[in-house]
């Protein structure tokens, strides 16, 4: 697979920066969103049944309750619902530190660095990057790399002319505790009351940050799915302002296969219209892959 011959242009220019989103981070171990949500609802601490409930009920001869059985109910409730509305329940309850449970169920694995995220500290020609994830994996590939980087967190000041390479965090960020790092946010945005707080909030800094980058960069979008909804207002209101300038997205044809049948290859090539028309509304053209390895792939090419 290459890379579409504008974005090379624009990546020697020192044109392009990066949106880096949730799978590029699921590449190297860490659970992909509903994932995380259901490991936080696991560890929500559980209330037991009062003991003298709990005494009453065996001296009358029925079945025991189990301590933890109301808790258990409502995490099964809680894995149906979607994670930012769990998220949301998750905040509403109160009682423990939210943005401690996340950090364990991002850490709770062991973590190795895949090639597409050791790629994106080679980019040398790619100075800016908005990182949508909390987590430090970023920062592990900088630092495997021995690459410098300045990290931006909610209301820092942009060094606009900087010519160092910057690291954007407008959804917060929770590094692993048991390394070396950049100190944990205090706010993350994590339900869904955080994400009507940017959408009615045009001039937050997590989405005057996004907005910059768009319209003043050829934006590629790794990891990403563009299917979050201030994501794709921001680059609509782009498209508006730049209606000719393009943006690029790493997006998965999971039909276009070797072994695809007569009717697989005409779906394949109908799924590919659908997406390049969608996209082409956002101002977004998108770089076709089968494999998540042909990123890193491609990624080289780039930088060639």
């Amino acid at each position: 697979m290459e890379a579409c011959e504008q974005l090379r242009v624009d990546y020697l220019a020192e044109e392009v920066c990066l949106f880096i989103g949730a799978g590029v981070s699921m590449g190297c171990g860490l659970p992909d969103w509903r994932g995380l949500a259901e490991g936080v609802v696991r560890l929500f601490p559980r209330k037991l049944v009062p003991p003298g409930l709990w005494a009453s009920t065996i001296g009358q001869g029925k079945t025991p309750l189990r301590p933890n059985a109301l808790s258990d109910l409502k995490a099964d409730v809680l894995k149906l619902e979607d994670p930012l509305l769990s998220m949301r329940y998750a905040k509403s309850i109160g009682g423990f530190d939210l943005n401690t449970l996340v950090c364990k169920c991002l850490y709770a694995e062991s973590i190795k660095l895949s090639e597409t995220v050791l790629e994106i500290p080679s980019l040398k020609n790619v100075r800016r990057i908005c990182c949508f994830n909390y987590d430090d994996i970023l920062d592990r590939s900088f630092a495997e790399r021995s690459t410098v980087y300045i990290p931006l967190f909610q209301d820092d000041r942009i060094p606009l002319e900087s010519p160092q390479t910057i690291i954007f965090y407008p959804h917060g960020f929770l590094p692993d505790p048991k390394r070396h790092s950049f100190p944990a946010t205090n706010k993350i945005v994590l339900s869904e009351d955080d994400y009507h707080d940017l959408y009615h909030s045009p001039y937050a800094w997590a989405n005057m940050i996004q907005l910059t980058l768009l319209l003043n960069y050829t934006a590629l979008f790794i990891g990403c799915s563009l299917l979050d909804p201030n994501v794709r207002r921001l680059l609509g209101i782009s498209a508006k302002m730049r209606p000719t300038h393009n943006h690029y997205a790493f997006v998965r044809d999971p039909y276009n296969r070797k072994d695809a049948t007569w009717f697989e290859m005409e779906y394949a090539t109908a799924f590919r219209s659908v997406q390049e028309q969608i996209l082409r509304g956002l101002g977004v053209r998108p770089v076709w892959f089968n494999e998540y390895s042909e990123i890193a792939s491609a990624l080289k090419t780039l930088r060639a």
